[in-house]
């Protein structure tokens, strides 16, 4: 439980990061979805393109931030594990 905590709080450090809590370049004009049906950004094909594109970026930076978390976390197991395979 102790350990959970930890990572907890670690992910939620960073969860402003990772959630767009402001867009680069500091304009409010781009977020995770691009349309909003207005004639200024209608939903169309080449939005929905964006949106896709706009979710591997977030699934990236995720990625970057949980990745070494859990290899870190592996590691401790292997090297506490003690020669016991079953834990390995």
């Amino acid at each position: 439980m102790k350990y959970f905590t930890i990572i907890f709080l670690i992910i939620m450090m960073f969860m402003p990061v990772l959630m767009f809590a402001q867009p680069a370049g500091g304009s409010s004009d781009e977020g995770l979805i691009p349309c909003d049906g207005t004639l200024e950004s209608p939903c169309d094909f080449t939005a929905f393109m964006r949106l896709i594109n706009n979710l591997i970026d977030f699934l990236i930076r995720i990625a970057i931030v949980v990745a070494p978390i859990l290899f870190a976390w592996a590691g401790y197991l292997y090297i506490t594990a003690a020669g016991n395979t079953g834990q390995i």
